[in-house]
């Protein structure tokens, strides 16, 4: 995981000492509600099957647990001891003996997630992944979303023109780039590779996220 840093495993102590909900980028209040209100406000019902793509430690994926049907939560994260943390965050509110589904994952082989998923969400995983591997994501979304499925992911959206201006600062004052991390996307980039994916795009903007990331939305093409 040489394209960002999350591949660092955490000891039993840092996850003790909650550790984890920095290393995912803290607001771990903020973000675990928000992105779980943001899905109430798409549709999302307890019957739904949802697939957490980075769930990380559960910063979302508590709220997700709690709300869902027995067995219709399944998160994916590349970090083993991430989701450790996050079995840990589940047993501080007594949702560990609820069913649910984890796979550590960090080259998206989709055969092994299951399959047709009402919504797949991603939260800072764009943010962290380059061009190339965006593109294994969605082909594996393709792969498994439902056919009137929809996936959410946020993303730093380019403002400039062009790729060649290699760094931006967001209106947050967070720096992102087109080939390091924290990475940043152009929304005809995005475009463009979905399209073979058989997936079409929705710009969704401001979801009120506290670094400026913005929201869009993936299903598949009609006909597809």
């Amino acid at each position: 995981m040489h394209y960002n840093s999350y591949g660092k495993q955490l000891t039993d102590e840092d996850i003790k000492l909650g550790e984890h909900r920095k290393f995912v980028g803290s607001y771990w209040e903020l973000l675990g509600k928000l992105q779980f209100d943001y899905l109430l406000k798409q549709g999302l019902k307890p019957h739904h099957k949802l697939l957490d793509l980075g769930c990380g430690a559960l910063r979302g994926g508590i709220h997700f647990i709690r709300y869902l049907e027995d067995g219709h939560y399944t998160g994916i994260d590349a970090n083993a001891s991430l989701i450790r943390a996050g079995k840990t965050e589940l047993k501080k509110v007594n949702l560990d003996r609820k069913s649910s589904n984890f796979i550590i994952d960090e080259n998206f082989e989709y055969k092994k997630w299951g399959g047709n998923f009402d919504y797949i969400i991603s939260i800072s995983l764009f943010t962290h992944l380059p061009i190339s591997k965006i593109k294994k994501c969605l082909h594996a979304v393709s792969n498994t979303i439902s056919p009137e499925g929809k996936y959410f992911t946020s993303f730093f959206r380019l403002e400039c023109d062009e790729f060649d201006k290699k760094s931006c600062h967001n209106d947050h004052g967070i720096k992102t780039h087109d080939d390091n991390d924290p990475y940043h996307q152009k929304i005809s980039v995005l475009r463009k590779i979905s399209v073979p994916m058989d997936l079409e795009i929705n710009y969704k903007g401001n979801w009120k996220h506290p670094r400026g990331q913005e929201m869009i939305s993936f299903k598949k093409t009609q006909g597809a």
